[in-house]
């Protein structure tokens, strides 16, 4: 198992015209916290499985979104969870082949108001070391 957890203890914006331009002094586009957590397992050094769980605290955004009557307003984005999983799979000492899906759930979302993230993101990687 794993956890990672970001804290900002300061997300102050310095320059005060655009605190007053944007009516906040909370930096844009970054939560003050986040945690990420997750469980890696591994069997005989050839097969991975890693499940993991991101979620992003709540944040000051400008709102890009051109069809909302609040468009270029600052505005709180409320938190949201995100899941994934990789399967990995070793063949061979320099050879790499990964299946993975992102947002698990399918979860609607964006770190950006107006500009939304994909749904539920099917992938697979192959990797040779030479």
């Amino acid at each position: 198992p794993y956890v990672n957890w970001i804290v900002y203890i300061q997300r102050k914006e310095k320059d005060d015209k655009l605190s007053d331009q944007r009516d906040t002094d909370t930096v844009l586009n970054l939560s003050k916290y986040s945690v990420t957590t997750g469980l890696q397992l591994d069997w005989d050094d050839w097969i991975t499985l890693d499940v993991n769980a991101r979620w992003m605290g709540p944040q000051k955004v400008q709102n890009w979104n051109y069809m909302s009557a609040d468009y270029g307003k600052t505005m709180d984005k409320e938190s949201f969870v995100l899941v994934g999983a990789r399967l990995t799979v070793r063949p061979l000492e320099n050879l790499k082949a990964s299946a993975y899906v992102e947002n698990l759930g399918d979860k609607r979302y964006s770190y950006v108001e107006g500009y939304p993230m994909p749904g539920r993101t099917f992938g697979f990687d192959l990797e040779y070391r030479f």
